[in-house]
């Protein structure tokens, strides 16, 4: 009986930690009467270039895999291209994808259109973040710079 994965991600910069994500996935994969694989990263998810997906993703070609659990989708990847390309590998090989906290199985065509609707939402969540920083960094140089123009730098 092949396992299902289960597949935990958390952004190293962040500080994040995968404590909020396990007894959700833990409690899951207890009710299950088959085998279960843990897979980690501590990885930004613009990329899937993570080393605990890149091991998940040889079980997956490898036709190892009966599912893949996640805790929420966004844990995946954040941009809509690398998700949608995702869903379609997995469909193609009759793998399924179970997203715990959006209540998502890509087992159904409701959870098909979620998916591809979250997939966007992740990508539009990590544009505007990058909209933000951006701002904030333009709004500190600004200020930093008007203060030398007025001659009002304080000092350390």
């Amino acid at each position: 009986m092949k396992p299902v994965a289960l597949y935990v991600r958390v952004s190293k910069r962040n500080g994040q930690d995968v404590r909020s994500q396990l007894p959700d996935l833990e409690r899951w994969a207890a009710a299950q009467d088959r085998p279960v694989q843990w897979y980690k990263d501590k990885f930004t998810g613009k990329t899937m270039d993570r080393p605990g997906w890149g091991r998940l993703q040889a079980a997956i070609d490898a036709g190892e895999v009966s599912a893949v659990v996640v805790w929420r989708l966004d844990r995946l990847g954040r941009t809509a291209k690398g998700l949608t390309a995702l869903f379609h590998d997995l469909r193609e090989k009759k793998i399924n994808l179970i997203s715990l906290k959006d209540g998502l199985d890509l087992g159904t065509p409701a959870g098909r259109l979620m998916a591809n609707v979250l997939a966007s939402v992740a990508q539009f969540e990590t544009e505007v973040r990058a909209e933000r920083i951006l701002a904030g960094q333009a709004a500190a140089r600004a200020k930093c710079h008007g203060a030398r123009r007025t001659g009002h730098v304080r000092a350390r």
